[in-house]
Order: C-alpha cells, then sequence, then structure tokens
C-alpha cells in the first residue's frame, strides 16, 4: 500500500509505479475537498482498475449526533460517491467516549459493510489492552476478499522492538501470523588487517545463527 495526498495529480500517478492499495489519511480530518477524494479515486482505477483506494476516519461512523453532537450524517458517504474502489478505515485506537475500539469497528461494520466500504482497520501498537480483543474480532470478521488483513501503526517514541514483538506472539497465537522464525545474527569476520570500517568490502559474512529469545513474524 502507497500513500498519497490531495495535491496528487492526474500525470503524477501515472508516471508512478503501479500499486494494489492506495491509502490517505484522514481526508475529513485534513479538510480534503471531496472532489479531490472523487479524482483520486477514478485517476486509480485508470491507472489499476483493480487497486483499492483506502481512507481512514477516526470519529464515529456518519459522524452519528447522539454520540459526537456535530457533524452530517452522511457527509463520509460522499467520499464514496461515485467510485466503488473506495474504502474506509477506521484508525481510532482507544475510544473517545464514543465506545471502545471494539464497539467503533462493529459500529464500522454495521455502517459500511465489510463486504461494500470497510475491508480493513488500523490497530495501533500504543494500545496493548487491546491487541488480544481487536484482533481476535477481527478473525470473527474474516471471510475470503473481505476484511482478510489488517494495518498496524508505530510512529510514537514508546513504540519499540518490544512492542512489535509482543503484536507479533498475540498475531502468531489468534492466527492472524501463520508462521514465525527466531530472530537472526549475523556473524561478519573483517578480512583486511588494519580497516575496522563496517559495513565494507573487507567484512564477510561467515555464519548466521538464531536465539530463541524473539520471534519475527512473516506477515
Amino acid at each position: 500500500m502507497v500513500g498519497v495526498g490531495q495535491t496528487l495529480t492526474q500525470s503524477y500517478l501515472n508516471s508512478q509505479t503501479v500499486y494494489s492499495n492506495y491509502y490517505i489519511d484522514e481526508p475529513y480530518e485534513n479538510n480534503v475537498p471531496p472532489a479531490t477524494m472523487v479524482n483520486i479515486a477514478y485517476w486509480i482505477s485508470l491507472v489499476n482498475p483493480n487497486a483499492q483506494f483506502f481512507f481512514s476516519d477516526w470519529y464515529w461512523p456518519d459522524f452519528d449526533l447522539a454520540c459526537l453532537n456535530y457533524g452530517n450524517g452522511n457527509y463520509i458517504n460522499t467520499y464514496y460517491f461515485p467510485n466503488s474502489n473506495v474504502h474506509i478505515m477506521c484508525d481510532q485506537y482507544g475510544g473517545n467516549g464514543c465506545g471502545t475500539p471494539h464497539q467503533f469497528w462493529d459500529r464500522y461494520k454495521s455502517d459500511y459493510g465489510y463486504q461494500q466500504r470497510n475491508k480493513s482497520n488500523w490497530i495501533s501498537l500504543d494500545y496493548s489492552f487491546d491487541w488480544v480483543e481487536l484482533l481476535i474480532v477481527a478473525k470473527g470478521y474474516s471471510s475470503p476478499g473481505y476484511f482478510d488483513h489488517f494495518w498496524v501503526y508505530g510512529d510514537d517514541p514508546d513504540v519499540n522492538e518490544s512492542f512489535i514483538q509482543s503484536f507479533d506472539s498475540y498475531a502468531y497465537s489468534t492466527g492472524w501470523i501463520s508462521n514465525y522464525q527466531l530472530q537472526a545474527v549475523n556473524v561478519y569476520q573483517n578480512q583486511t588487517v588494519g580497516s575496522c570500517a563496517f559495513p565494507g568490502s573487507n567484512w564477510q559474512l561467515i555464519n548466521t545463527y538464531y536465539t530463541g529469545a524473539s520471534r519475527w513474524a512473516h506477515f
């Protein structure tokens, strides 16, 4: 999946590598005009008729008035029309008074339908207390072609290697990762006396072994 911005032009898109999935982050929150979304979706369909165009949103679906007390209940749907290749992704990670992430996902399923508009959601590495629940929920939603994947977000200072390893373990235990390998340690030997700069042509890989301490997932 490759990210696109609201300043994307058709000529630029045509000059780039063709991808299967395109993504724009939170267009409503970033004041992207619906006309821009329609244009991008159309250009993507010309480049690759089978490509999916995803966008994210962290409000309650359709800006439910009873929950957030503002917004237009039909506004999000303007991002869909008229292109069938556009899909919404929930990126509400911790709940905001309108419900837990699990409840957000349920509401997205109800409002947008996994067979139609909501094929995937975001999971944040920051909220480890939600990992197991969301992975189990995602497993229950999944069916061939519908919600058969999710995307993991981690871009904050507290997202470190231990978060990734723990998430991999949960994802493996819930069936989202089919196998794993142990962490590899590579051993190099310096072939040139007096030159210690690494990396360089004087260093040769002589051995690789695996530790039992870490698991790295194959997605």
